[in-house]
């Protein structure tokens, strides 16, 4: 028991007690963090909101799919956020779901659609207009979106982030006192018991 409890301690006390002020998109500027990007797509779309505008492109780290320096530095300096896709970001956090320092802001960056367009008088036009209405009415593209997002957010999540409190002493105290209660009647009652064996001698 003294070992369990004493690794659970270690452990939030060493690990989980980290927490992280930035939760939001614009506090990434206020704290002067280095933007990680992977592709000049995620750089724009950074340069889009007011408060990365006038950002010194210094502060802009270009980071290849091979090179795992950016993380690396994500998790030792803890000064720089990483701008990704949702799904490939998901797959980075699904392998990085053990190390409590790496974490997903809470907003979006931007949201994005993608759409098709074909020619007006385009002969198959119709047909794939059709096919696509089916798909859509007939729940098949959500079935396999919810198929491929479930595989990716397994394991996804990073450790949550908690603060060491009384309630997690609660346990460990109590047990600690009645340890103590059972040892005071255990040498109590050997006590007693010797010191009859003695007086019968």
């Amino acid at each position: 028991m003294m070992n369990f409890f004493g690794t659970r301690l270690t452990y939030l006390l060493n690990g989980k007690s980290y927490e992280t002020s930035i939760e939001f998109v614009e506090q990434l500027a206020e704290n002067n963090f280095y933007i990680a990007y992977y592709g000049n797509k995620e750089k724009f779309m950074v340069t889009q909101i007011s408060q990365f505008r006038d950002y010194p492109q210094n502060f802009y780290v270009n980071c290849t799919w091979r090179d795992t320096s950016c993380i690396e530095r994500m998790i030792t300096d803890k000064n720089m956020a990483l701008v990704l896709a949702e799904r490939p970001m998901l797959e980075h956090m699904r392998r990085l779901h053990s190390i409590p320092q790496v974490v997903l802001l809470k907003e979006h960056l931007k949201t994005i659609h993608i759409t098709a367009f074909f020619c007006k008088g385009y002969p198959l036009f119709p047909l794939i207009n059709r096919m696509l209405q089916y798909l859509v009415e007939s729940g098949i593209v959500k079935r396999i979106s919810e198929k491929y997002n479930k595989l990716l957010h397994l394991n996804d999540e990073p450790l949550s982030v908690s603060k060491l409190s009384m309630q997690h002493m609660v346990l460990p105290l109590f047990v600690w006192i009645v340890g103590i209660f059972l040892g005071v009647v255990v040498f109590c009652y050997e006590s007693m018991t010797s010191r009859q064996d003695c007086l019968k001698k």
